[in-house]
């Protein structure tokens, strides 16, 4: 059985190619966010995942609050404002 699914961070597809057993998994984690164990083929060029076999473990996990993040306000002391932060770490991964 082969399926896809979105990478979060990119929103860009990546197809799964799990191991004969992992059915019942698969149903339990359809459309919800899911951490996929496996190996990853990636683009030499660009890094971007484009397949991941050899699934050993399919994990779903729960969304918390979607107004959690206020919680975390000052937790980090920063010079630069908290939009500039995050827009720099998102950079430097991609």
């Amino acid at each position: 059985m082969r399926f896809s699914l979105r990478e979060l961070s990119s929103d860009n597809p990546v197809g799964c190619h799990p191991d004969p057993g992992f059915d019942d998994r698969l149903s339990n984690a359809s459309g919800q966010i899911a951490d996929v164990t496996g190996t990853i083929t990636r683009d030499a060029a660009t890094g971007r995942a484009i397949s991941i076999g050899k699934i050993t473990r399919i994990e779903t996990v729960k969304e918390g609050d979607p107004m959690g993040y206020l919680l975390a306000r000052g937790a980090l002391r920063l010079r630069e404002p908290a939009e500039e932060t995050v827009r720099r770490v998102r950079d430097a991964t991609r």
